[in-house]
């Protein structure tokens, strides 16, 4: 599955970039997460891989999250 969402934030894009980078703030923009975390690589670097658990409707799902650099074509 593959989805695009744009939203403009009203912040100079390097605040923007900052908040972003830091992990901490993920549960701010990803709604329901219980755990974010890397398998291999370093979060936000390009190649990592990531273990998601989101709990939704009293139900939990488990993915796993490829961070393709930016250029590269993920699919």
């Amino acid at each position: 599955m593959r989805y695009t969402v744009s939203t403009e934030i009203a912040l100079p894009r390097e605040s923007v970039v900052q908040l972003l980078a830091d992990p901490v703030h993920l549960p701010r923009w990803l709604r329901g997460l219980v755990l974010h975390e890397p398998i291999d690589g370093l979060h936000g670097e390009g190649g990592t891989r990531s273990r998601v658990v989101l709990r939704t409707g009293g139900q939990e799902m488990e993915a796993v999250e490829n961070h393709h650099a930016p250029g590269t074509g993920g699919t």
